[in-house]
């Protein structure tokens, strides 16, 4: 994951928010005539609305701080607070910096903007996982997102591109005169909120895409505990199917013969592997699926750098973990994930599926022409074998020009 300091500006980034949201939200009539710009009441009141929107975002985002799981609510953030900033330069001939609600309002914005670029060189130099947590989308779902990508990003081009004179400013769209001050800073917000969704159409399953089977699973268990070279976790733990029946299952991901796992009786079986930031998994044939539940459970331990090596070292913060699961919630959601915190420890219950997966995979990706905070938008393709190998495309870096 990106860096403390990252972590920090973001939980600083939510606290600013909501004092500004607070405000303009419940005080609006007190607050409007002294705003950064002309507006109305009903204006500052939907400003303090994003505000109290965004606070939210940005704790929920620093306290998970796990960028497979908030990746694209970091891409909002940041593009908000920079977008944001741009407009007022636009028009600083028209910011009124006359009252301390104003200032706070560009605070905000100038501290958010520092937040997007300090998270954007994290990105640079660390290179976080994405594709980690295999939260696939339902059907209804994946409709739902590219209808609201499609509805949210054609408001934010219209408000990018319109004039005076047109329905977006003589109350056709919102139900108040709007200046074009307002009508762009409501265009960054709805440009922020597509872009943000945009990498949630992009991910793709090809389990999925060929027909999920409604006896094939994987119990997939990685990441690290710490960022160090002896950051390893040393997983020892059980897969008990209650109420279905195993009939065949095998390993995938392990290094050596000391990473294994065994049957234990009708109900059980037992693993124990060793992950650095990657995965290991079993896979299982269930029947019954629909009805059963799967418990999986075992302990975390560690390196002994002091003392007997034949004695546990448990992980501090996870040293032991149970989890149940049943089949009629996975066939559901296709997809569980339980996080276990260190360096993106997890635990997920994944559905897989019994047709052969294609050798080549070919498609096309539409990027939105909006160019990231330092002028340019990197895009990359990564992909995770059935082993949890992995490879990632070069960055192609794509720099939009207007004439």
């Amino acid at each position: 994951m990106l860096s403390n300091l990252s972590r920090l500006l973001t939980y600083l980034t939510g606290l600013l928010y909501t004092i500004l949201g607070f405000l303009l939200f419940f005080l609006p009539e007190q607050f409007a005539p002294a705003f950064a710009w002309k507006v109305t009441p009903f204006m500052t009141m939907t400003i303090g609305g994003w505000c109290i929107g965004n606070a939210w975002l940005a704790w929920i985002t620093a306290r998970r701080w796990q960028w497979s799981v908030v990746y694209s609510a970091l891409l909002y953030l940041w593009l908000f607070g920079v977008g944001e900033l741009l407009v007022l330069f636009n028009f600083r001939d028209k910011l009124v910096l006359a009252h301390p609600i104003a200032w706070l309002y560009l605070l905000i914005l100038v501290v958010n903007a520092i937040t997007a670029v300090v998270g954007f060189i994290d990105w640079i130099r660390i290179r976080p996982k994405l594709a980690s947590s295999n939260r696939e989308f339902s059907t209804a779902q994946s409709t739902a997102t590219i209808a609201f990508v499609l509805f949210v990003g054609f408001l934010g081009l219209y408000g990018s591109n319109a004039q005076i004179g047109v329905p977006g400013t003589n109350g056709g769209i919102f139900p108040e005169v709007m200046s074009l001050f307002t009508l762009r800073s409501f265009a960054v917000f709805y440009l922020s909120l597509t872009i943000g969704a945009l990498p949630l159409i992009w991910e793709r399953n090809l389990h999925q895409e060929v027909g999920f089977s409604d006896r094939l699973v994987r119990v997939r268990w990685g990441g690290a505990r710490i960022q160090d070279r002896y950051r390893w976790a040393a997983w020892q733990g059980r897969i008990r199917v209650l109420n279905g029946t195993i009939h065949r299952f095998g390993g995938h991901g392990f290094e050596h013969l000391e990473e294994s796992c065994w049957r234990e009786g009708t109900t059980d079986i037992g693993f124990r592997s060793d992950t650095y930031g990657d995965a290991d998994s079993v896979e299982i044939d269930i029947g019954n699926l629909a009805a059963a539940r799967i418990v999986i459970e075992g302990r975390i331990d560690s390196y002994i750098k002091v003392g007997d090596p034949l004695q546990r070292n448990p992980f501090a913060h996870a040293p032991d973990f149970h989890w149940e699961v049943s089949g009629a919630e996975l066939l559901a959601k296709d997809g569980l994930r339980l996080d276990l915190g260190g360096t993106e420890l997890f635990i997920a219950v994944e559905r897989l599926t019994e047709q052969a997966l294609p050798v080549d995979v070919s498609g096309v990706v539409e990027v939105e022409p909006v160019n990231g905070p330092l002028g340019f938008r990197p895009v990359y393709f990564h992909g995770r074998e059935r082993g949890d190998q992995k490879v990632w495309s070069s960055a192609q870096f794509v720099t939009f020009v207007w004439e």
